[in-house]
């Protein structure tokens, strides 16, 4: 999303992260200090917390989750970020072998 993009949706916080993780949005910014209209966008461990309660509630999927993370990781790996305090052989060895346990079902990016 774009630095803040998810709090610019309607709906309490909940609302608003399962609306945008379920509309395609992969990687959910949250700039800490932004407020648009009055209200702040979450902290880090509001969203975990929302995103572990949209899964248990039925709003957000598993498998949605799952293809965001994929989708975000496999990125990261072909842009070579820095994702581990390990080297660089010993990060792109874990991270292929994280990706290559993932279920067929996932789409490749």
């Amino acid at each position: 999303s774009d630095w803040g993009g998810a709090d610019q949706l309607h709906g309490g916080a909940l609302t608003r992260l399962a609306t945008a993780i379920n509309a395609g949005v992969d990687m959910i910014m949250l700039p800490g200090t932004w407020s648009v209209g009055g209200v702040p966008s979450m902290s880090w461990a509001v969203f975990a917390r929302h995103l572990h309660h949209a899964v248990e509630l039925g709003s957000l999927g598993i498998p949605r989750v799952d293809d965001a993370v994929t989708r975000v990781l496999r990125a990261k790996l072909a842009a070579g970020l820095n994702i581990s305090s390990a080297s660089s052989a010993e990060r792109g060895r874990t991270l292929r072998d994280a990706l290559d346990a993932l279920p067929d079902a996932l789409p490749d990016a």
